[in-house]
């Protein structure tokens, strides 16, 4: 059954066949959108009436909403009218789509207004999903106009497909004026349910024949989510039913509808090959591992099965693309060859840590990995990330915290093994200041260990050498400003390990804007500061979301012979999970300033948060790097072993070694020691004092980078979880 794209032009006959008009169904009860429902300022549009009714029987969900637009944004937005659905599962009956102004009314539920669209809006992102798009153009749509829509869909499930379940969050940051939300089902059959306490207890009726239940909110005046949750926090309003008994019934149900290997030969020649180049059995996983992640592309064919169902291991094997699940299970397939015992798991990718207080049920997981075990530990690891270090048994996972095996015998949710990549970066900034109307240095040095090397390490293999080196330049051009890269980057990258050490030399504009013989320098903001956000003092009902497990260190020298030295200063705070470190130290000509972060969790609960605002409120002032330099002294001169890179974490640095590292694939040696000539030449006046040799950093000096923190803060997504369908496992 391989997940191969479907024909445009038959997809889209079948997307028609799937869209019907017809007046409301029987089994469901009207309900009228109230009369007067005043503007919150600010709306851009109101909800006038939210009625949603579920049946079981029909396996059907039918939806009315009434919506008033308040602004242009709004009236820009809605005047086209658009429904995504999938064509392999849910058919559409469109009931009632009606503009009202005053007492005109416009009908366009007319089989003449469709549009039928196939855009598949995740191809940017590799995911081809078959879902289509009903769109219909409304005309002369204005200010104050009321759009009433009435629909029904039915869903048929390639899981499971006599089971119910359904996810729902209310709509944020809106008024609303009516709100029904109903479940129906025969005596008997209604699903087990789940809610926040917003949305209250419902109203249970029943016929003798079928059961409901039904949930009724009036003149509701904006759900709105506390900024800076974490991302498994659930919304302020949601409901969710399931009929499925337990986990172990979907893990059996996908297990089950997951293919076997269509030719055994296929897998077993690549294996052979596997097993002739490596003997020891922990050199044929990684020799798989690095297969399967560094020459197979992502991409995710989602026509045939809808997402749910993966294509053989055979075939991924022979067209060397897929997605997570393609990928997983042939990893799978391919480690049980080699003796090892192995395991698809579902996960999601933002709310693993909620699954275990959610009902079970299919739509909860977004992603696919794979359990191995060895020597009795287990381990998990993500076939989708490329270029991965750390050897089998050490490369980095996201932080999942719950999977659901896919086991023929079914399984419960499991918690995630202990990560064993260590994940730790170091930014050590070294700057040699000329204030003397010359151009200052910067020395950027890098040590990053787990995912930060491997971040590191695909961008240099996406980018190759010249965008690499670009890439380093555009960062470091956006927080110093510098203006050339004098030197090509010196890199040394040990896969093995997954350490990755790099030294980059920059030149910086030169100083301006002295005041009365001094400038003041201001440098941006240490990267830990960058990182760890800080609450204001409103009462909070939501957990608050730190950096979820970081360790990283951030220094910065300042050579000048203007410096004056001056009593050090140390902060640390170490409260509830999150240590930030802030030690300076003030020498003759140099200026250390350090700030660490390192978090053991990823939130704060709000009887917490009042304490950390305090705690952490003058460690994060004292991070701050600032100071005020004499004018008129030249840069100190760069000594032997300045581009020399930092020894790895617990490693002494030797005493005044050259530099020898990496340049692509190149191990070079740099010297930057003026000419014996140019030594001599010293005024006797003293006023062009030899510089000291540039100070190695020690093993315990920081790094980051700002370009990495995009993609490690944690994001908060204001996005209502439950209504969105994955698209790639469930």
């Amino acid at each position: 059954m391989p997940s191969s794209p479907s024909d445009p032009a038959t997809a889209t006959d079948n997307a028609l066949d799937k869209v019907h008009f017809e007046p409301v169904p029987g089994w469901v009860q009207a309900h009228e959108a109230p009369a007067e429902v005043v503007r919150k300022d600010g709306d851009v549009l109101t909800q006038l009436l939210i009625d949603q009714q579920h049946d079981r029987a029909s396996r059907s969900v039918f939806e009315h909403r009434v919506i008033r637009l308040e602004s242009m944004d709004a009236v820009q937005h809605l005047s086209q009218w658009t429904l995504d659905f999938s064509p392999l599962t849910e058919t559409v009956f469109l009931h009632d789509l009606t503009v009202i102004r005053g007492n005109e009314r416009k009908q366009y539920a007319l089989r003449e207004n469709i549009r039928l669209l196939n855009r598949e809006r995740n191809l940017e992102a590799f995911i081809v999903d078959g879902m289509s798009t009903l769109l219909i153009v409304l005309a002369d749509i204005r200010v104050g106009d009321i759009i009433d829509q009435s629909l029904t869909i039915r869903t048929k499930p390639h899981l499971l497909e006599e089971e119910f379940f359904h996810n729902y969050a209310l709509p944020q940051q809106t008024q609303i004026g009516s709100f029904h939300f109903s479940v129906k089902a025969p005596a008997g059959q209604l699903p087990a349910w789940r809610g926040s306490a917003s949305m209250g207890e419902p109203e249970s009726s029943s016929d003798g024949e079928t059961e409901c239940l039904t949930w009724r909110l009036e003149s509701v005046s904006r759900f709105e989510s506390e900024p800076n949750v974490p991302t498994w926090y659930m919304p302020p309003a949601w409901l969710q039913f399931s009929s499925i008994a337990s986990w172990e019934a979907i893990s059996r149900a996908a297990a089950k509808a997951w293919p076997a290997c269509g030719d055994d030969s296929v897998l077993d020649d690549y294996l052979a090959g596997v097993k002739a180049e490596h003997e020891a059995l922990e050199a044929q996983i990684e020799a798989v591992l690095r297969y399967l992640q560094d020459e197979f592309r992502y991409l995710s064919l989602n026509e045939t099965f809808g997402g749910q169902i993966p294509a053989p291991p055979d075939t991924v094997l022979g067209r060397r693309y897929g997605d997570c699940k393609d990928l997983s299970l042939l990893l799978t397939e391919l480690l049980k060859r080699l003796g090892v015992e192995a395991r698809p798991v579902v996960v999601n990718q933002a709310i693993g840590r909620t699954l275990p207080d959610m009902l079970p049920s299919l739509n909860l997981f977004n992603h696919a990995i794979v359990s191995f075990f060895h020597e009795g530990e287990e381990y998990w690891v993500d076939p989708t990330i490329s270029t991965q270090g750390g050897g089998p048994f050490k490369r980095f996972v996201g932080h999942f915290t719950h999977g659901l095996p896919i086991d023929g015998n079914g399984c419960g949710l499991t918690p995630q093994p202990e990560i064993k990549s260590p994940n730790t970066y170091q930014l050590h900034d070294t700057l040699l200041l000329d204030t003397a109307g010359g151009h200052s240095l910067i020395r950027v040095q890098l040590i990053a260990t787990g995912w930060y090397a491997d971040n590191l390490r695909s961008r240099l293999h996406g980018g190759g050498e010249e965008g690499f080196r670009q890439d380093l330049l555009n960062r470091t051009q956006e927080r110093y400003k510098a203006e050339t890269l004098p030197d090509k980057p010196v890199y040394e990258d040990d896969r093995e390990t997954n350490l990755w050490r790099m030294v980059e030399l920059y030149q910086l504009p030169k100083l301006q804007g002295s005041q009365q013989g001094f400038y003041g320098v201001n440098l941006p903001d240490c990267l830990p500061l960058m990182m760890l956000p800080y609450p204001d003092d409103k009462k909070r009902q939501a957990p608050f979301a730190v950096p979820d497990h970081v360790d990283i260190k951030h220094a910065v020298e300042i050579h000048s012979s203007s410096n004056r030295r001056q009593p050090g200063r140390s902060e640390h705070a170490d409260f509830q999970g999150v240590d930030f470190r802030v030690d300076s130290k003030f020498g003759n000509k140099i200026w250390r300033h350090t700030v660490a972060l390192k978090t053991t969790t990823d939130h704060l609960t709000p009887d917490h948060i009042a304490a950390f605002r305090s705690r952490l409120r003058r460690p994060m002032q004292e991070a701050g790097l600032g100071i005020q330099v004499a004018k008129g002294h030249r840069r100190m001169r760069r000594g032997d072993d300045f581009m020399s890179l930092l020894p790895p974490p617990g490693v002494k640095p030797p005493a005044r070694a050259g530099a020898k590292a990496t340049i692509g694939n190149k191990a070079t040696e740099k010297s930057d020691a003026p000419p014996a000539s140019r030594r001599r030449r010293r005024s006797s006046s003293g006023r062009r004092r030899r510089s000291s040799s540039h100070h190695h950093v020690d093993d315990e000096s920081p790094a980051i980078n700002p370009w990495v923190i995009g993609i490690i803060v944690v994001v908060v997504i204001k996005v209502v979880i439950f209504l969105l369908k994955s698209n790639d496992v469930f």
